[in-house]
C-alpha cells in the first residue's frame, strides 16, 4: 500500500484565498521550529479590485521577508 497523504484546506468564506498545507501542527523547540509548506491560493479576480496583498515570509535567523503584488 502507498502511504496516505493528506493535504489541509482552510478557505475565507468568499472562497478568494485559500490556504493549503501538508500537515495541521508544527512544533517549537525553543531553538528550532519545524518548517512550514503550503501553498496560499488568492482568486485572480480579487486582484484586479485594486485591494493589496501582502504576503511575509519570516524565519528566527532572518529578517522578514515581504513580497507585494497588486
Amino acid at each position: 500500500m502507498s502511504p496516505k497523504n493528506v493535504i489541509f484546506k482552510k478557505t475565507c468564506k468568499d472562497k478568494s484565498v485559500g490556504v493549503f498545507m501538508g500537515k495541521r501542527d508544527f512544533v517549537d523547540r525553543v531553538d528550532s521550529v519545524d518548517p512550514v509548506d503550503g501553498v496560499v491560493l488568492i482568486d485572480p479576480e480579487a486582484l484586479q479590485c485594486a485591494v493589496e496583498f501582502e504576503i511575509k515570509a519570516f524565519s528566527a535567523e532572518s529578517q522578514d521577508a515581504k513580497v507585494r503584488k497588486r
